[in-house]
């Protein structure tokens, strides 16, 4: 015989040693299969049932209504999860479906039962393209009924404290951008009150009033420039009066000596003075009437005065045959004309005392005038010199108040925004959760899984029967087959002499092989109830079983 041979698994041998030594199977596996039902039978069943809650966006667009809520709905739903699952709301769910009733729970604290119904919830977040869309509420009990009821009830719960939950941040930030809202504005006006004080506290030094006060500045240096021309003017028709005082007072003392010259006792060598002293008066005219209007005081004057000489003139070439009627007469004009004279220049004297006067008051009125435009000059240019000063305050507190109406303009925005959420809400056309699949009274408890249970006695049965057998047999010194004695004494093998039964031996195997099938038949009994259990569940087989019965 070949290595190979040898190496070669005899199944044949296997089988038959199997089929020998079934007992060993069969009786561990119709064992393993009764725990395993029984097992399945006492194992406290653990139901579990679920819904689908789906999350439905607010009806109007984002991009028309911007949302004023915070958009994490992983944190919202955990808050929400955290309400439903307080002490108040378990306990109430607890008493409502009699839950943790039976004998076992009579000695377990309340606070056990709560910490076991939280550990028995649990939500499971589903996720699409990203963004949260749904979650299932899953409860686990030992009651199916109780497990569905506990269930919606939880649902049902979910979406009232989500709609609760949500209105309360709706008004809650409403609410808050109010008050928000308030305080900007009482900040806003008191930084206009501040501007328009400043403003009012410093007018005129206003960087918009830089252009006036500049302008105001030349309008006053010009008007300060005519009063210091007419002071000049004033100063210049003073030096005139002057002038023309002295001139006066020239021309009377040459009236009065023409007056002398011309009388009737004068030397005939001395007649050509008055002519000359006539042609001074006319020459002094002339000047006068370069000057001033034909009814100027000193020129009516000296228009007199010349008219008096010239009408003495006259008289001097009358006849001789009147001289002593010219005489008298000359006397009487010479007298006229020695009091004209005195009263001309005490008249003129007294005019220029006025004009004078009057000029020197103009002078003092137009100083007063320059010293109150010097002033003002001074006060604006000391208002253009901290215009500069004042533009730079004004700039702060426009910076400060766009800064705060900045804010406010994007706070009021928001608070818009919160009242169209408001309203919405109030209408329910906001964020709100749907139950689509509501639990349902579950059929197959998820523990202790069946399947699993079912395999791992199956296996126990047979990997232990198997195992004894293959224990058996290799505990076993004899020879078992006929080429084991060929190998170990080295002659060859001629023949084999079968085993003999006596008719006592095959009643035995008979019984043995009757045994062996009824044995055979309820270990698969067995195995089919176990399945039975694992297909259809527990409870369901056993009241299919009662009703036969």
């Amino acid at each position: 015989m070949s290595e190979d041979e040898k190496k070669q698994i005899d199944i044949d041998y296997y089988i038959k040693l199997i089929l020998q030594r079934r007992w060993f199977l069969l009786i561990p596996f119709c064992i393993s299969m009764s725990v395993g039902i029984y097992f399945a039978i006492t194992l406290p069943k653990v139901y579990s049932a679920s819904n689908l809650i789906l999350i439905i966006p607010q009806s109007v667009p984002d991009k028309y209504v911007p949302s004023v809520v915070d958009p994490d709905m992983l944190d919202e739903i955990e808050t929400i999860k955290q309400r439903i699952l307080s002490r108040s709301n378990i306990e109430a769910i607890i008493n409502e479906y009699d839950l943790f009733s039976g004998p076992k729970y009579k000695n377990m604290f309340d606070v056990d039962k709560i910490e076991n119904f939280r550990k028995n919830t649990s939500v499971k977040v589903t996720k699409s393209k990203g963004s949260i869309n749904s979650f299932i509420i899953e409860f686990k009990g030992n009651d199916p009924k109780n497990v569905m009821n506990v269930v919606n009830s939880l649902a049902d719960s979910f979406i009232n404290e989500s709609l609760k939950l949500f209105s309360e941040k709706v008004f809650a930030i409403n609410k808050f951008l109010q008050d928000e809202l308030l305080t900007l504005r009482e900040r806003l006006q008191q930084t206009e009150n501040i501007i328009r004080k400043y403003r009012e506290e410093h007018m005129g030094e206003l960087p918009e009033e830089l252009g006036s006060n500049l302008s105001t500045i030349t309008r006053l240096q010009t008007q300060l420039s005519e009063k210091q021309e007419n002071i000049r003017s004033a100063k210049n028709r003073i030096s005139e009066l002057e002038a023309q005082m002295a001139l006066a007072k020239s021309n009377a003392m040459s009236i009065s000596s023409v007056l002398t010259l011309s009388r009737p006792n004068q030397s005939k060598g001395n007649a050509d003075k008055p002519i000359s002293d006539l042609e001074q008066l006319k020459e002094n005219l002339k000047v006068l009437n370069s000057r001033y209007t034909e009814k100027h005081p000193d020129i009516i004057r000296l228009k007199n005065a010349i008219a008096i000489i010239e009408s003495k003139e006259e008289h001097q070439e009358q006849s001789a045959q009147d001289n002593a009627s010219d005489t008298d007469f000359d006397s009487a004009a010479d007298l006229s004309v020695k009091n004209a004279v005195p009263k001309a220049f005490d008249s003129a004297t007294l005019i220029y005392q006025t004009q004078y006067k009057e000029i020197i008051e103009e002078i003092k009125i137009y100083n007063d005038e320059i010293k109150q435009i010097s002033l003002k000059i001074e006060e604006y240019q000391k208002r253009v010199e901290n215009t500069p000063k004042r533009e730079t305050a004004i700039i702060d507190l426009k910076r400060n108040y766009e800064n705060i109406k900045g804010s406010y303009n994007n706070l009021l925005d928001k608070k818009l925004a919160s009242d169209i959420a408001v309203n919405m809400e109030k209408q329910q056309k906001g964020q709100k959760f749907r139950a689509i699949d509501r639990a349902r009274l579950p059929r197959k408890p998820i523990s202790p899984d069946m399947k699993i249970l079912l395999v791992l006695f199956v296996a126990g049965g047979l990997g232990i029967g198997g195992g004894v057998i293959f224990l058996m047999d290799f505990l076993d010194q004899s020879l078992k087959k006929p080429e084991e004695l060929e190998s170990l004494t080295g002659i060859p093998l001629l023949a084999t002499i079968p085993e003999i039964y006596t008719r006592k031996d095959r009643i035995k195997h008979k019984i043995n092989h009757a045994m062996s099938l009824c044995a055979a038949m309820a270990a698969f009994l067995l195995f089919a109830v176990f399945a039975v259990f694992t297909l259809k569940g527990v409870e369901r087989t056993l009241k299919f079983i009662e009703k036969i019965i």
